[in-house]
């Protein structure tokens, strides 16, 4: 995605309920980021506040992770 805020492209591995790595960028999708990029297509622009944290990102990519 293109963080618009930071002005840089970040990727986030979004996982099921038990898997999560905050400091690496995995985290499950029923977290409050998880809930509000779960869904999104490529092309989406998703800006929203969490506990006084603004976001603002652009989905570039989407793919499946092979593990």
């Amino acid at each position: 995605m293109m963080d618009n805020i930071a002005k840089k492209q970040v990727v986030y591995t979004i996982m099921g309920l038990w898997e999560s790595d905050p400091e690496n960028n995995v985290i499950n999708f029923k977290t409050p980021l998880g809930t509000k990029l779960y869904n999104k297509v490529v092309g989406d622009k998703a800006k929203f506040d969490i506990n006084g944290t603004k976001y603002d990102f652009e989905i570039l990519a989407i793919d499946v992770v092979n593990f």
